[in-house]
């Protein structure tokens, strides 16, 4: 059983690169949006902003361009970078990236069914991984490279390396485990912002050091992990003033993309309740229905709903059975629920819900913690349910992403 996930591994990265040269049609050169080799260059030089010979989506400040997209991603991007300098495709980095993620979603969850004791087949942990890698956007994400798949799968890479020594932690009761599970987390959050809300989890980990009385362990975790938090503020917001004079702004409002946003940027107006309606249409309604002719599956760029396009969202019903929440496991499931509830609020408050794209690549924010969420409770749900909606997903997903790649026409 132990070599079955990295045989499914080898297999999922075998179809990952199969789809990502189809996807590119076998040109693996650099994107026009390979933004992070443009900011190393210009860091390597003393300066924040880019000198790129295409601005989309780019800030625009004092007659210079500068990304609003986090910085992080760029620790992931060195090594490649020293490569292949300039020229160093984004391509091959985030299709890494996306290949590395499945891998870390399984030892993720391995480190979470020894905590909570889970009895999983091994037909249902294959399932799981495969339902991460074929059910999520980390697919389309990852096969064609450019800053908003990039910023994307790098942020996720971290986050899930994050949940990974979270539970080691949980596990082996190591504070290292935990403060550089911290770290890779705000490295996350300094790649995409939204996801911060996913730092509720970190409570349950304090909340069992209060439960069991261990006040003096309480005190050191929370001053370190209130130092990081400090340490990484201080960071992004001199970051942020070294470009725009300002330690709280990102860029965003200065951003120079799709003419609908202007009026919005313009007046600073990012989450607002006004977007709320149309992106509930997207999110929940707006339905992908597959038919016999090509493409088979015909989406919508704007985006469809997230059940029509991920079904195995719908295993997450079975977190309202009374026996799932146990003692051991209910603090956790209740702070996981709550950052997944919050950060979907977020998304509908948002000024977009992705644009030009394959279903839902702005819920990629919360599908990793649904997924472990998921995995709690799959232990109570039949195989075959889980069989069907994952295969389902997994015709849906590959067939869409070659679709909106145009293999499929």
């Amino acid at each position: 059983m132990k070599k079955t996930p990295f045989f499914l591994f080898a297999v999922i990265a075998f179809f990952y690169i199969i789809f990502s040269y189809l996807a590119v049609k076998g040109n693996f050169q650099k994107t026009g949006t390979a933004y992070y080799n443009y900011a190393i260059l210009m860091l390597k030089r003393g300066r924040w902003d880019l000198n790129s010979p295409i601005t989309y989506d780019l800030s625009l400040y004092k007659n210079k361009w500068y990304m609003y997209w986090g910085p992080a991603p760029i620790l992931f991007i060195l090594p490649f970078y020293l490569f292949g300098k300039l020229n160093i495709s984004d391509v091959f980095y985030t299709l890494a990236g996306g290949i590395l993620n499945p891998l870390i979603f399984y030892l993720t969850i391995n480190e979470l069914i020894k905590y909570f004791r889970l009895k999983l087949s091994a037909i249902k942990i294959i399932l799981l991984i495969s339902m991460f890698a074929f059910v999520s956007p980390n697919l389309v994400l990852s096969l064609a490279g450019s800053i908003w798949a990039t910023e994307q799968i790098v942020a996720i890479f971290y986050l899930l390396a994050a949940f990974f020594l979270y539970f080691r932690y949980l596990n082996e009761k190591k504070i290292s485990r935990l403060i550089a599970s911290y770290v890779l987390f705000m490295l996350a959050v300094f790649s995409r912002y939204t996801l911060i809300v996913q730092g509720i989890i970190y409570f349950f980990p304090l909340w069992l050091m209060l439960k069991n009385n261990s006040w003096r362990l309480l005190v050191k975790t929370t001053i370190l992990l209130a130092a990081v938090t400090l340490a990484f503020a201080v960071m992004i917001g001199g970051y942020n003033y070294a470009r725009f004079g300002n330690p709280l702004e990102v860029g965003m409002r200065y951003q120079r993309g799709v003419k609908r946003y202007d009026a919005y940027l313009k007046q600073n107006k990012l989450l607002s309740l006004d977007f709320v309606p149309h992106n509930v249409d997207i999110y929940f309604f707006h339905h992908l229905i597959p038919r016999l002719q090509p493409p088979y599956v015909p989406y919508d760029k704007e985006g469809n709903s997230m059940i029509s396009v991920y079904p195995t969202l719908i295993l997450l019903i079975a977190l309202f059975r009374k026996k799932t929440w146990t003692k051991k496991s209910r603090f956790f499931l209740a702070s996981s629920l709550a950052a997944i509830i919050i950060g979907t609020i977020i998304l509908l408050l948002n000024i977009g819900t992705g644009w030009v794209q394959f279903g839902l690549r702005y819920l990629f924010d919360v599908i990793p913690l649904a997924y472990i969420l998921i995995t709690v409770v799959s232990g109570s749900v039949p195989s075959l349910a889980i069989l069907l909606l994952t295969v389902y997903g997994m015709m849906i997903n590959v067939i869409g992403t070659l679709a909106y790649y145009q293999v499929i026409k």
